[in-house]
């Protein structure tokens, strides 16, 4: 299963685990973290208010969670970018990574 999934008119959970600033050891838990979905010419998919906030997750160590809206306007097998930027006293962290949308499959 890939990392990143996108499923097809399913409501779906984004998790950010144990947000830290590089090179050190303490988690960033009072940051502003958000995701923005990116079809293939670099646009904002439907569906959604972008970019989603994503909030801080009570006395984790730098979780973060937010959920994204089934209305989504997601075309099967094409490849979208979620971008994650986490915000922090002036610094920015951004992660991209693409995500192929797919229908939600029955277990074997």
């Amino acid at each position: 299963m890939p990392a990143v999934q996108l499923l097809i008119g399913n409501t779906m959970n984004v998790l950010v685990e144990g947000l830290q600033f590089e090179g050190e050891s303490t988690y960033i838990n009072d940051g502003a973290v958000e995701v923005t979905i990116f079809d293939s010419d670099e646009a904002e998919v439907a569906g959604e208010t972008w970019p989603l906030e994503l909030d801080y997750v009570s006395s984790s160590n730098g979780n973060y969670e937010g959920v994204l809206t089934a209305d989504l306007e997601l075309v099967r097998n094409h490849r979208y970018t979620v971008e994650i930027t986490a915000t922090k006293s002036g610094n920015t962290g951004k992660w991209r990574e693409k995500a192929p949308a797919q229908d939600r499959r029955f277990s074997s």
